[in-house]
């Protein structure tokens, strides 16, 4: 959930140096960035709504110098012979860009079939393999799996092997709310709030992040349980004070 506004805030946070997600202990590096997004999942409008809102695209469609290359579902590639070639040829011309991909699924399905093959797991190697030489970084989105449960590295959908790739993983999560009627947790999908887990080669961390969807920007409000709890305090002194006063 929010795979590529996530992405979004990423790159606007290396271009524009800001903290990522307002953490204000999530710095950027300095440098003079610059990106190949491979948003192959996401149709053309959809992405140039994202940067409009973090200003990486301008009115017209320009996008910000630094994003050397916009890819979206209408271009049609994928990790197969002609992605690849296309691939090879912008970061050729873009030595030391950042490729960011989005998504895993979208990339391995018309090769393979399903990220659940195991050769989609061995195109994800082959990719990381030449972006290891070839480009400064590789961030890749995921799908989840149907057991919500997962965090973390465990919440990459895909072959086994796709998630011994990544050298780190930040999952996104829906905060969930009980059904009144049925007594069951479901997603709470209007609720501006989600849970991020990060684990693998960064230290572990389960967060609360406010989310603004129109505005495209997060922040980081504090560890999972104990903002849920002073939010959850928070909610039912005001549903208290709402019931007493007219």
């Amino acid at each position: 959930v929010g795979k590529t506004k996530c992405l979004t805030e990423l790159v606007s946070s290396l271009i524009f140096q800001h903290p990522f997600m307002g953490n204000p202990e999530w710095m950027p590096s300095p440098e003079k960035h610059k990106f190949i997004l491979w948003w192959t999942d996401q149709p053309g409008v959809n992405s140039a709504q994202y940067l409009k809102a973090r200003g990486l695209m301008d009115a017209g469609g320009r996008l910000h110098p630094q994003i050397v290359r916009l890819y979206t579902s209408e271009d049609n590639l994928c990790w197969d012979d002609e992605g690849m070639d296309e691939l090879i040829e912008i970061t050729s011309k873009h030595p030391g860009a950042i490729l960011v991909s989005d998504s895993f699924y979208a990339n391995v399905r018309p090769v393979h079939g399903s990220d659940q093959e195991p050769e989609s797991g061995g195109a994800l190697i082959d990719i990381q393999t030449y972006c290891a030489d070839k480009t400064q970084a590789h961030i890749c989105a995921f799908h989840s799996p149907q057991n919500t449960d997962k965090l973390g590295m465990e919440a990459i959908r895909g072959h086994g092997s796709a998630k011994g790739v990544p050298s780190a993983g930040m999952s996104l999560h829906f905060i969930e709310k009980k059904d009144p009627r049925t007594g069951r947790w479901l997603p709470d999908k209007e609720a501006p709030y989600r849970r991020l887990v990060i684990e693998g080669r960064m230290p572990y961390q389960d967060l609360l992040v406010g989310f603004e969807g129109a505005a495209g920007t997060w922040n980081v409000i504090g560890k999972f349980e104990q903002s849920m709890a002073e939010l959850q305090t928070t909610e039912g002194r005001a549903e208290t004070i709402s019931a007493l006063t007219d």
